[in-house]
């Protein structure tokens, strides 16, 4: 019931993103973030699904990977994605 609990939050939680994009309301806090450290950073705060899962992870990241203006919490959120859809 937990899991399905926190899969319906998250869903819940996108929907409300997509609605605020849409109004065009979506408030971005725009920072310097090393790529590689963001990563490493977003599967760690995984890293438990990730193992409940049974799933392999190699990370193969360059270290000179580079630095982008994005925001933190958003950026995890994609990353965080792309992991629980591969």
């Amino acid at each position: 019931m937990q899991k399905n609990a926190h899969r319906l939050k998250a869903l819940v939680d996108d929907l409300l993103d997509v609605s605020r994009i849409e109004a065009g309301s979506l408030e971005l806090a725009l920072l310097d973030l090393d790529v590689r450290h963001e990563i490493i950073d977003a599967i760690q705060l995984m890293q438990n699904q990730i193992n409940e899962k049974g799933i392999g992870l190699e990370l193969n990241i360059p270290a000179n990977l580079g630095r982008i203006k994005a925001d933190r919490l958003r950026f995890c959120q994609v990353i965080s994605n792309l992991i629980s859809n591969a």
